[in-house]
């Protein structure tokens, strides 16, 4: 996995460039051409407002740059519409400015659910079409004329100059994750066997914490790489990778949340746990499950990472370690039947507790705290497990599919 690590880190370094250096070359040709088309057709005037809305409708990706275009004519067209019709009625005066800004700002308030930028662009231009048209009463239409050309230009560049670079980061970032939660793993499995000092406990609870907080923090990135490929005809062979990446993401999330619980179960009872580690097995058989669970993720990571550089280099002849795959689901099976022999065994504990006597003994009581302790180690464990095994089966049904 090491090299696995080195591999990733080393394609995302180089694909933030080329993403800058993209997204620098679309926003020139944008504004170069928007102005080219624009002076054919109406003048320098229009050549400059179309160079200014070719840049500005340029987002990372296409489907937004889309709606921005989108947004920004409407709202020139409602901006200057409104100016218009104002101006014709009362002429141009403190009040009619007073009037259409304030007009203006009341639809963008009103037209701000369909889109921010629209609910901005539409006073800009009413008080834009007033102030600056009334010394070239063209403005108005060599506005809406620029804005149009502008988004029209940057939208078709958009399309045909972006490549799936979000859509393959999103990708390595989860494969990123995977691994990170695979490789923390054997440390809370080093907490729960009582091989960690007490003094260290709160670090270990800190650092799941953290993990917990980066796979949550890690959903806006993922969202853009899913966008990356909308009426993006470069990326289809990433499309069926993506769809499933955000319900592997939640699967991780909650994985990343039941490890936090139980560094936080092993915190609250501080000193105390060494001794239960210590007198009792039952915690080293919860360690080592999940030492399992930690290869059945990175087993999981490694299956994503091959899935998609088969999609990328859109290659039929790639092999899958179908014995490693058989391992995995059979590593589950044992898993679960562990797990399920530790419910019952601790079951069978609460039983006996439940017996009524008299005079109950300080060693009864300590037994009662342990049952508390191990049933929510138990349920955690189960929870993960359960989450498990649907990755498991996204990923085995990704490469069927």
């Amino acid at each position: 996995m090491r090299t696995l690590a080195w591999t990733l880190h080393h394609n995302l370094r180089w694909r933030k460039v080329l993403a800058i250096t993209l997204f620098g070359l679309k926003c020139a040709l944008s504004a170069a051409l928007a102005w080219q088309v624009a002076y054919l057709i109406a003048g320098k005037e229009a050549a400059a407002l179309a160079a200014v809305s070719a840049v500005i409708v340029l987002q990372a990706t296409s489907w937004q740059t889309i709606r921005k275009s989108i947004e920004r004519v409407l709202g020139v067209f409602i901006g200057i519409a409104l100016s218009v019709i104002i101006v014709h009625l009362l002429g141009l005066s403190a009040l009619t400015i007073l009037l259409t800004v304030f007009a203006a700002a009341l639809s963008g308030l009103l037209f701000k659910p369909k889109g921010a930028y629209l609910a901005t662009q539409i006073p800009i231009s009413a008080l834009l079409g007033l102030v600056v048209g009334v010394g070239e009463e063209s403005y108005p239409a060599l506005r809406l004329l620029g804005a149009l050309i502008g988004g029209v230009i940057g939208t078709l560049l958009s399309l045909f100059l972006s490549p799936p670079i979000y859509a393959q980061k999103a990708q390595r970032t989860l494969v990123n994750l995977l691994e990170e939660v695979a490789q923390t793993l054997p440390t809370l499995a080093d907490t729960v066997g009582g091989t960690v000092a007490c003094s260290r406990q709160a670090a270990i609870y800190e650092h799941m914490h953290a993990v917990e907080r980066k796979v949550r923090c890690s959903e806006r990135e993922l969202a853009l790489g899913k966008e990356n490929l909308r009426l993006n005809p470069w990326g289809r062979a990433l499309q069926d990778v993506t769809e499933n990446q955000p319900y592997l993401l939640e699967a991780l999330e909650k994985v990343t949340r039941q490890m936090e619980r139980i560094a936080w179960t092993v915190q609250a009872t501080g000193q105390a746990w060494n001794e239960l580690s210590s007198l009792h097995c039952w915690a080293r058989r919860y360690a080592e499950i999940l030492r399992i669970m930690g290869e059945m993720l990175e087993f999981v990571a490694e299956r994503v990472y091959v899935i998609t550089q088969q999609a990328q280099s859109q290659s039929a002849a790639w092999e899958y370690p179908q014995h490693s795959e058989e391992e995995a689901f059979a590593q589950l099976a044992q898993t679960q039947e562990r797990l399920k022999e530790e419910e019952d065994a601790l079951l069978e504990e609460k039983e006996e507790l439940l017996i009524p006597v008299r005079n109950v003994p300080q060693t009864t009581t300590r037994a009662s705290y342990r049952a508390v302790v191990r049933s929510s180690l138990l349920m955690d464990l189960r929870r993960m497990l359960d989450e498990l095994e649907d990755m498991l089966v996204a990923v085995r049904q990704l490469q069927a599919g």
